[in-house]
């Protein structure tokens, strides 16, 4: 992505000062470029806080530039929103010696920072209607719209990976659902055969038994049958035994 930040010197608000605090704020000024320069963007704030504080305390309330600078530093401190308000204020007070379109481009690279890609869009769209000549605008432009499509894609995708697993993780856990109840039957039917075995001896048990009464009538019967056998054996020596016959 084309990016361009740009510490912008002052001219125009120097003039507007006394000789005497000219060069102080020149001096700071020039201090807190260099230091944004060296990456040391903590020191380079606070002089340009120093700066906004003097500019205002001496009357001169067009000071786009700082603001613009201080907001430049921000964004290397991923001070995102408030670089985005310090933007807002230099493009309010915009001068000669700052550009709309450098502000607006800048905006635009913030918001792509922050992750807001279609608010970056609008702004470099505004950055070509104040300069329609920026390439590097229009070459971030076509670059988010890329990258907003792969975004689009790639979500898709990954959703459609996620139904895809949800339907195999269904389909797993509906397969292993069958299977337990198929062992639970399978052992239900295990149990129900043991029961049946068990109760087998007992009712082969139970169809030799026989009741109390039966046993008595069985019982006499046999005493009865005792009886007339004894009675006809006695019948029987009886008739052996008589006197013999005299011929």
């Amino acid at each position: 992505m084309a990016k361009r930040i740009t510490i912008i010197l002052f001219v125009s608000i120097l003039c507007m000062s006394s000789n005497a605090s000219g060069f102080t704020i020149r001096a700071i000024n020039n201090k807190a470029n260099k230091l944004f320069n060296k990456e040391d963007y903590k020191k380079a704030l606070d002089l340009y806080d120093e700066l906004d504080k003097r500019l205002e305390k001496n009357g001169v309330k067009l000071n786009s530039i700082v603001k613009f600078n201080r907001a430049n530093t921000l964004v290397k401190l991923k001070s995102f929103d408030e670089a985005m308000e310090y933007y807002k204020k230099s493009r309010l007070i915009s001068e000669k010696n700052l550009k709309l379109s450098n502000i607006y481009y800048n905006m635009g690279n913030t918001s792509y920072r922050a992750g807001k890609l279609e608010e970056s869009i609008e702004y470099y769209k505004k950055t070509l209607d104040s300069n329609p000549k920026d390439k590097d605008a229009k070459y971030n432009i076509e670059l988010i719209k890329k990258k907003m499509e792969n975004q689009k894609k790639e979500e898709k995708e990954n959703k459609e990976d996620d139904e895809n697993k949800e339907n195999v993780d269904r389909k797993k856990e509906k397969e292993k659902t069958e299977k337990d109840k198929e062992q639970q039957e399978e052992k239900q039917k295990e149990k129900q055969q043991e029961k049946k075995e068990e109760r087998k001896p007992k009712e082969e048990k139970k169809k030799d038994e026989i009741s109390k009464e039966e046993a008595l009538k069985i019982l006499k019967a046999l005493q009865q049958r005792e009886r007339e056998s004894r009675q006809g054996e006695k019948a029987k020596v009886k008739g052996k035994t008589g006197l013999l016959k005299d011929w």
